[in-house]
C-alpha cells in the first residue's frame, strides 16, 4: 500500500488521539476540575488516581502527557490539586500545534 493513500491512524505515537485539540483540552479541563474539587477526599486512592490519569494523558496527547507524572510525588494531594497540570499540558500542546512549520508568505515552510 502507498504511504499516501493509507489511512490515518488513530493513535499517533507523537500526538496522542486524533481528535480535535479543544475536545482534548476540555477533558483535560474537566479532570483538573475534578482533581482539585473532589480528587483530595480519596487520599488513600490518589497514586492510582494519578497513575490512571497518566495513561489517559499520553493516550491523549503522547509523550508530553508524562510532563504530569510530577503530581504522582504529592502523596498529600495538597499541592498538585491547586496545579492543572493536565490543562497545562493541553495548553502546551495547543500552543505546540498552532505554532509547528506552517507555509510562510513564499510557501515554504519556516
Amino acid at each position: 500500500m502507498d504511504v499516501n493513500t493509507r489511512p490515518r491512524a488513530w493513535w499517533n505515537l507523537q500526538r496522542g488521539i486524533d481528535w480535535p485539540v479543544w475536545i482534548k483540552l476540555a477533558l483535560c479541563a474537566g479532570a483538573d476540575f475534578w482533581d482539585f474539587t473532589f480528587g483530595r477526599l480519596f487520599i488513600g486512592l490518589s497514586f492510582g488516581a494519578e497513575a490512571l490519569g497518566l495513561v489517559g494523558l499520553v493516550f491523549l496527547w503522547g509523550p508530553l502527557g508524562l510532563l504530569a507524572a510530577w503530581e504522582m510525588l504529592d502523596i498529600t494531594e495538597q499541592f498538585d490539586a491547586f496545579i492543572p497540570s493536565d490543562t497545562l499540558v493541553g495548553i502546551i500542546a495547543w500552543l505546540g500545534a498552532h505554532t509547528r512549520a506552517k507555509p510562510g508568505p513564499s510557501g515554504k515552510s519556516r
